[in-house]
């Protein structure tokens, strides 16, 4: 399960990129480059998830984008290179990846809208006091 305390996400700016960035991480973390890459690589997909902006759903689709191009045959040139660090690059700035970003993005801001709306507007009086110029 991803969660993300709402104390620790005011405390922090948002990051750029937060899901494509986590997709080329978990990329990254399954690629079989060794055992430090692996490590470092899911210490960002935390990083990314605990920092990001988006429910645990989106970062599921994002895993399945990640094994669907891990998936993908590429060719290269060089006998035996699998090219998997593009492939991950691929994946992470997919257009699968956008329309997962577009379409949580758009469901927090429509959320957010309708809770704004459905606030009953009252009308507050605002006290007047003095300015005093020195």
């Amino acid at each position: 399960m991803l969660s993300i305390s709402a104390a620790s996400a005011q405390e922090r700016p948002l990051l750029k990129n937060d899901l494509e960035n986590f997709t080329l991480s978990y990329c990254l973390a399954q690629s079989g480059f060794g055992e430090i890459l692996r490590q470092e690589a899911k210490a960002a997909v935390g990083a990314y998830v605990e920092r990001g902006r988006y429910p645990a759903e989106a970062y599921e689709e994002a895993v399945q984008v990640v094994h669907d191009y891990l998936n993908r045959s590429y060719k290269s040139y060089t006998e035996g290179i699998q090219l998997t660090v593009m492939k991950c690059i691929d994946a992470s700035q997919s257009n699968e990846i956008a329309v997962i970003r577009k379409r949580y993005l758009q469901k927090k801001y429509s959320l957010f809208s309708s809770v704004v709306q459905d606030v009953p507007q009252q009308n507050i009086s605002v006290p007047q006091t003095e300015m005093v110029l020195i």
